[in-house]
């Protein structure tokens, strides 16, 4: 008897053991409808293995698939049924055997994609990123997220919570598709991303000013608990900081936050020089050098809000939001010393001056319907309220006491807009359809006195309509699309009505199993700021007089690029060739006339010129050396710019690079690069930013609490430096402002969060709405 009961328990112990021990992955397939779904296909593609783990699942949803040598690769499990969308599912360092929770489909089959190596989807408009739980264990906040994932071309500045394009600008950020501020970014716990999506083809349902790129987080927010947390940056070498401060409660289908940031700084040092050369009616040459002396500046931005989200899964989205943002700057003038053809040296003050206050009140609302169809609702109200000022002043002596000559003028401005959309996207059949309307309403009077006491009346709207289709023919992936916008806009007797277009075409096609090309066309329409437009006209020295134009109408322009890109498990290459056209574009123009005493000056505007063109080629290289270790990566790009006006032909060229390298090892990262000065052309101007050398270092003290060390503009003796040139056949400008401060910064970085409560998959999904207009018309 007892030998029968030790064999049974020997024999129950071994079964026991090797369902334990067998290397698989398991799961239930879903829909909708919670009912199990038979005969999905299950696909396990590893890392750096060509080969295909491949299992159908049973009638009860129920599926295994064998990981037999898989244990600690990165691998995509990805399930497809005729009857329902793919479905992907990152699943990093593979242990011996895995449980997943339950898998619930969609209804249809949206736009197919194809997995390509390691952790990146190419998408017609995007690539999909699955951050490895490497990357996640070593982030505090999204930004941090981003930076890990190394998306190719982009870099990401943790200190100041900015994201940029290599050469292109900033990159706004979305959470769940709904713009996120650097607040959000930062309160992003990295544990909750589901994938990181970066839209590097933004199609027509992002308006008229597309930006060249888009970063998405697709997260699964909380249901119940509570998540709180600081991200802290502040030189100590300076005073110059960034702060951040959150809190969020979840309670069932309710979400409510609150969040304060604030950025600052305060120098003692910083100068201006500058050589301005006239060419005078009489043919003279007139050159003013003004050399710089060491002057304060001092400037802080507030924001604060708050905000309620309710969420009930599959079915509605709302969301409210109001903020504030407070921002001053008492100290933004510079002092000069003036050296001028035909006069003994003098000194020159010049201050401008700005605060504002403006808050923002967003409304978002979505509505799900069966098969996959969505409904939005966003309604965005903000107002700006804007004071700013100008003064030049010259002066006989250092003391800076009694001025000798001055300009200037202040400025009282409001602008109140609202901005409403709506869009709907439905599913039709291997394709994806999303069509909607914007429209935006605004009204900005801004009082100038000075020079000319002027208050400048205007009403402004726009209406956008668009539709957008995107899918697959065999391997060769589309997006198509078209927006159409009716512009308005009226000041006192003045004003203009124009309906543009602006279409939009991508097709993309992998090569040789990892590659892909991909080539696109669009038309953006451009319209003339606010600013531009006003009917204005101010004096900002002796010679120059800053003025308006409310004729400039608004114009196309035409966009061709050609992208090539490749994976390797040890690099990534991709290299754009692009070409921009414009006809009619609205440059700057400088006209030079003459009084009856013989006086002369210059009026510095803008007018409808003949054309610009852009020629440019962007390569950029990720060397994985350690995969998931240490990575370099290096960037280079060449620009052939010409410009035709109505009185000047300008020619620039450009070449521009930068090298980084990123080092993960434990609980520390390390994180280096230097970037090239940077030159860009418009018009007759000519904008640079000086080269910048980083260094950053970050260790994880626990899961929630991390520090680092951030140097920026080591080794520089200048420290920061900008520079603006005007290239004029009548005025030479180059202008060069120098922060000193700034070089061999050092900044302490504290991120500290803590977060309670368990979590669900999110069906949030926003739009692109936000209005930064002031009208305000601003000197130099």
């Amino acid at each position: 008897m007892n030998n029968r009961f030790l064999f049974c328990t020997i024999c129950a112990i071994i079964l026991l053991m090797g369902n334990v021990c067998s290397a698989q992955v398991t799961g239930t397939i879903v829909n909708r409808e919670k009912q199990p779904v038979g005969g999905a296909s299950v696909t396990l593609t590893c890392k750096g293995s060509p080969a295909k783990n491949i299992s159908i699942s049973n009638m009860k949803g129920e599926f295994r698939v064998e990981t037999k040598t898989l244990e600690g690769q990165d691998c995509i499990l990805e399930i497809r049924h005729a009857a329902y969308a793919p479905y992907l599912l990152s699943l990093q360092k593979m242990p011996k055997a895995i449980e997943l929770d339950t898998i619930r489909l969609e209804d249809n089959v949206l736009e197919e994609v194809t997995v390509m190596a390691d952790r990146i989807i190419h998408k017609v408009d995007r690539k999909l990123l699955f951050p490895s739980q490497d990357d996640i264990r070593l982030s505090s906040s999204g930004f941090d997220l981003i930076d890990k994932v190394n998306l190719p071309g982009v870099y990401v500045d943790t200190a100041n919570k900015k994201v940029e394009r290599r050469g292109s600008g900033s990159v706004p950020v979305f959470i769940n598709e709904k713009r996120a501020s650097q607040a959000d970014v930062v309160a992003l716990r990295p544990d909750e991303v589901v994938r990181i999506e970066y839209i590097d083809n933004p199609g027509v349902e992002f308006g008229l000013e597309t930006p060249t790129a888009i970063i998405n987080f697709v997260v699964k927010p909380r249901m119940k608990g509570m998540s709180i947390g600081f991200n802290l940056n502040d030189a100590v070498t300076t005073l110059n900081g960034q702060n951040y401060i959150y809190a969020q409660y979840n309670h069932r289908l309710s979400k409510w936050g609150i969040y304060y940031q604030n950025d600052f700084s305060k120098l003692s040092r910083r100068h201006i020089d500058q050589t301005d050369s006239y060419i005078l009616a009489d043919g003279n040459l007139h050159e003013i050098r003004r050399e710089g002396m060491n002057t304060k500046l001092a400037y802080a931005n507030h924001d604060f809000g708050i905000t309620y989200d309710w969420t009930k899964k599959g079915q509605y989205t709302f969301m409210a939001q109001a903020s504030c943002h407070f921002y001053n700057s008492p100290d933004r003038g510079h002092r000069q010393r003036i050296y001028e053809t035909g006069k003994p040296k003098y000194y020159a003050l010049t201050e401008p001056t700005e605060h504002y206050f403006s808050p923002t009140i967003d409304l978002f609302f979505r509505r799900y319907f069966k098969k996959n169809r969505t409904l939005t609702f966003n309604l965005v109200g903000t107002m700006y309220d804007t004071k700013y000022g100008y003064s030049f002043k010259t002066f006989d002596n250092e003391d800076f006491d009694l001025p000798t000559s001055q300009y200037g003028y202040d400025t009282d401005g409001k602008r109140y807009s609202l901005i409403g959309d709506v869009k709907f996207s439905q599913p039709l059949g291997k394709s994806s359809w999303t069509s909607g309307v914007s429209h935006l309403q605004g009204y900005t009077k801004n009082k100038y006195t000075g020079t000319s006491d002027i208050i400048n009346d205007m009403h402004n709207s726009s209406t956008y309509l668009y539709s957008q289709i995107s899918g697959r023919f065999s391997n060769l992936r589309y997006m198509l699309g078209i927006g159409g916008s009716y512009q308005y806009y009226s000041q006192g007797t003045e004003s203009y009505h124009y309906f543009l277009l602006r279409p939009s075409l991508s097709l993309s096609h992998p090569f040789l199993d990892k590659g892909n090309i991909r080539y696109v066309f669009n038309i953006s329409p451009n319209a003339p700021s606010l600013a531009n437009l006003s009917n204005n006209r101010q004096q900002s020295n002796e010679y120059e007089y800053h003025v308006g134009n409310p004729n400039l109408k608004p114009y196309s322009r035409y966009t061709q690029t050609l992208t090539l890109s490749y994976e390797h498990k040890y690099f990534y290459t991709e290299n754009t060739t692009g070409y921009t056209y414009s006809r009619n574009p609205i440059l700057e123009e400088i006209t030079r006339h003459r009084d009856a005493n013989g006086r002369t000056w210059f009026d510095l505007g803008y007018e409808q010129q003949k054309s610009a063109a852009d020629f440019w080629n962007y390569t950029t290289v990720q060397l994985y050396i350690i995969p998931n270790v240490l990575t370099l990566d290096g960037g280079f790009s060449y620009l052939l710019s010409r410009y035709v006006g109505n009185n000047y032909t300008h020619d620039f060229h450009r070449l521009w690079g930068y090298v980084g390298s990123k080092l993960f090892f434990g609980k520390w990262s390390f994180r280096a690069s230097w970037s090239a000065k940077e030159r860009n052309f418009r018009g007759e101007s000519e904008n640079t930013t000086g080269q910048n050398i980083e260094a950053q270092v970050n260790y994880k003290l626990s899961q929630n609490l991390s520090i680092g060390l951030y140097g920026s503009h080591l080794f520089l003796k200048n420290g920061s430096t900008f520079g603006e040139a005007t290239h004029s056949q009548f005025i030479k400008k180059d202008l060069t402002v120098y922060i000193p401060e700034w070089g061999n910064m050092i900044s302490l970085n504290l991120t500290w969060n803590l977060s309670r409560g368990r979590k669900y998959q999110s069906d949030q999904k926003g739009v692109w709405n936000r209005d930064s207009e002031t009208g305000i018309f601003k000197g130099k």
